[in-house]
């Protein structure tokens, strides 16, 4: 994770790099940390699967009910 945010310092992040830290940063720093993450994953690639996801729990867990059309969206684009 120390790796990708001094990365991320200097240069932008790919859409996987980007994915890798906010999943790891979920993880181990806990929600409040990984929401700017998943937003800004979702700021240029709205319908990225997995960042729903976790974005949609989050929200839920937090009484918002928006987290309900991103548990969507990612049920929609999941390409598996």
């Amino acid at each position: 994770l120390q790796a990708l945010e001094e990365c991320a310092r200097q240069e932008p992040l790919s859409l996987e790099q980007c994915w890798h830290r906010a999943s790891l940063t979920l993880e181990l720093r806990g929600q409040t940390a990984a929401v700017p993450l998943l937003q800004e994953i979702l700021h240029t690639h709205p319908q990225h699967p997995a960042a729903n996801y976790f974005l949609g729990q989050v929200l839920l867990q937090q009484g918002d009910a928006t987290g309900v059309d991103h548990i969507e969206r990612a049920i929609d684009h999941n390409p598996e």
